[in-house]
């Protein structure tokens, strides 16, 4: 019999502070509850304060420090800027230049917030650490396996982020938002206990690392924007004109898609032309090209991906599931294909063939598999198959 995981009374409890209102409201839940708990954050990176200093302590770690204190908890701080370079940046900078789409929040999930975070944790005598992630956990009987359950607020589930979590993990977590149907609720019990004006940096960015607009800014501070120059091309190869830097594309992408008409030079202004009624379709990293066309081209029928993980049920091939190709996107009915442990160089690979053709299924991204509410696992999409006919 399936039932909700968590700590016994009295466990000391390391919770993940953000400084944000759903990692507050997670510590204020389980110091309430009568755990012991203390918080445990990290730094991950600088933030500029100004265009001349680019060391500043992040904010939020500023706030994690004043989330502790109200609460009168001990917090352990860690600095683990060079393994989240090294680790999660890394993944980021080269998926783009290979042109890929990545999801760098899987990465730091696996490899640094449940694996050297919850490390730390509990080598500093926790026996569980928590997030304010929404999501849940059950477990089959006293000693079962662990399922990880979508959280109860759809729009905030965060789940898809956690599909590459292990048993292992899964046992020595908490998720105390998991049973919240809104964020409303959440917000309500923060504000309660901490104030109205307490937490000041409102939602958190989707990519933590990230300032001004958005990744394109990242491969332009970084002066990584001329190794991506190439030319828009229609699927025959014919040249439509040069583009702006294929990093700044990703698949099914129809906005933003501005031709060279005049180089820069040292001194001139680039000028623009905007293309319309176009789709990106592909991106070759290789030549720079980015190969444009009709929308009705950006569908697929199947797909395959690399590097399968398994929380728990492995699904049979020909079963039928539901998956997400993007954390945004709608469950789409499937059909597990070929799972070949030898596929992709030896890391193993899972086939995906969709009930009805699916829009915009983008290299780089996880494909995540779902039964009901459980969470079954994901990989990571390598190649989109079958182009249907309308």
């Amino acid at each position: 019999m399936w039932k909700a995981y968590k700590a016994p009374a009295g466990a000391k409890v390391a919770v993940a502070l953000s400084g944000g209102i759903d990692s507050a409201a997670a510590a204020l839940l389980l110091c309430q509850a009568g755990y012991e708990v203390f918080g445990i954050t990290m730094r991950l990176f600088d933030e500029a304060e100004s265009e001349s200093d680019t060391g500043a302590e992040p904010a939020s770690l500023r706030e994690a420090r004043a989330v502790a204190e109200a609460l009168g908890i001990p917090l352990v701080e860690l600095d683990m800027r060079v393994a989240f370079s090294d680790i999660v940046i890394s993944h980021f900078e080269t998926g783009y230049l290979d042109g890929l789409t990545p999801n760098p929040c899987v990465i730091c999930n696996r490899e640094i917030k449940f694996g050297r975070l919850l490390d730390a944790a509990l080598a500093h005598g926790a026996d569980f650490m928590a997030t304010g992630h929404y999501a849940r956990l059950e477990r089959f009987g006293e000693a079962g396996r662990i399922r990880l359950l979508q959280g109860q607020a759809d729009r905030r589930d965060q789940a898809y982020f956690l599909h590459s979590l292990s048993q292992l993990q899964l046992a020595r977590l908490m998720f105390p938002l998991g049973g919240f149907a809104h964020k409303d609720e959440v917000r309500a019990i923060a504000e309660g206990f901490f104030g109205a004006d307490f937490f000041t940096s409102g939602e958190s960015r989707s990519i933590c690392f990230l300032s001004g607009s958005g990744h394109v800014d990242y491969f332009v501070e970084k002066d990584l924007m001329g190794r991506c120059r190439g030319q828009f091309v229609d699927p025959s190869g014919a040249v439509i004109g040069a583009h702006e830097g294929y990093v700044r594309y990703t698949i099914g992408q129809k906005r933003g898609l501005n031709v060279v008409t005049q180089d820069p030079g040292d001194y001139g202004a680039q000028a623009l032309k905007s293309l319309r009624g176009l789709t990106v379709l592909d991106i070759q990293p290789d030549t720079g090209d980015v190969i444009l066309g009709s929308d009705n081209a950006c569908y697929r029928s199947s797909l395959i991906a690399s590097t399968p993980r398994w929380i728990g049920h492995i699904p049979l091939e020909g079963e039928t599931v539901e998956v997400k190709i993007c954390h945004w996107g709608y469950r789409l009915r499937a059909r597990v294909g070929r799972l070949n442990p030898e596929g992709f160089d030896g890391l193993g690979s899972v086939e995906v063939h969709f009930e009805e053709p699916v829009r915009a299924v983008a290299p780089g991204q996880h494909v995540v598999f779902f039964l009901d509410d459980e969470v079954l696992g994901g990989a990571m999409i390598e190649t989109r198959c079958q182009t249907p006919s309308f």
